[in-house]
C-alpha cells in the first residue's frame, strides 16, 4: 500500500479590516505573529494538517474590497471569517458581512468556522457573546463553530484547524 494521498481544501478567510486574519494565518504557517500592514488585495497560503491541505484565501478586509469577496466564493470548501472580539463598536459592520456571507448562494450550506480573535485583551467578547450578538444561534443550514483565539499565545488556533480537518474530512466519505 502507498501513501495516502493528500486532499485539498479551498479556505476562503475573510473578516473586517484590522480583525487579525492576516496574522492568524501567518501564526498558523510559519509559527510567528509579527504586525503586518493591511492585506490589500488578497494572498494565499497552504497549510498542512495530516493528509489535508488547506489552501487558505486571506482576503482584505476594508470595507472597499468587499465588492471583490464573490470572486474567491466559487468552490469554496470551508468559509473562515476573522473577528476582533475586542472591537465592540464594529460589531453591526461584522452582523452586515455575515449576513452578506450567509446568504450569498454560492456558499449555500458551507461549513463555517468564526475565529474569535484577539481573546488576551481584556474586553474582549467571549465566542458566546459573540454568538448572542449577532444571532449566530440561528444559523441551521451549515456546520458552523466559534472558538475564541489570540496570536499572541496561539490559543484556539489549533482547535480551528482541526475543526476544518474534521468538517472538511467527515464530508468525504
Amino acid at each position: 500500500m502507498g501513501a495516502a494521498k493528500s486532499k485539498d481544501c479551498k479556505v476562503v478567510m475573510l473578516g473586517l479590516d484590522n480583525a487579525g486574519k492576516t496574522t492568524v494565518l501567518n501564526t498558523l504557517a510559519q509559527g510567528s505573529n509579527y504586525e503586518i500592514a493591511p492585506t490589500r488585495g488578497f494572498n494565499v497560503q497552504s497549510l498542512q494538517k495530516d493528509d489535508l491541505t488547506l489552501q487558505v484565501h486571506d482576503i482584505g478586509g476594508q470595507a472597499s474590497t468587499w465588492r471583490l469577496w464573490p470572486s474567491f466564493l466559487a468552490n469554496v470548501d470551508v468559509l473562515v471569517f476573522v473577528v476582533d472580539s475586542a472591537d465592540r463598536s464594529r460589531l453591526h459592520e461584522v452582523a452586515r458581512a455575515m449576513k452578506f456571507l450567509l446568504t450569498n448562494d454560492k456558499l449555500s450550506g458551507i461549513p463555517m468556522l468564526l475565529w474569535a480573535n484577539k481573546q488576551d485583551l481584556l474586553n474582549a467578547l467571549t465566542p458566546s457573546e459573540i454568538v448572542q450578538s449577532l444571532d449566530l444561534q440561528l444559523i441551521k443550514d451549515r456546520s458552523f463553530q466559534v472558538i475564541g483565539c489570540s496570536t499572541r499565545d496561539k490559543a484556539g488556533l489549533e482547535d480551528g484547524v482541526d475543526w476544518i480537518h474534521g468538517v472538511y474530512s467527515g464530508s468525504e466519505n
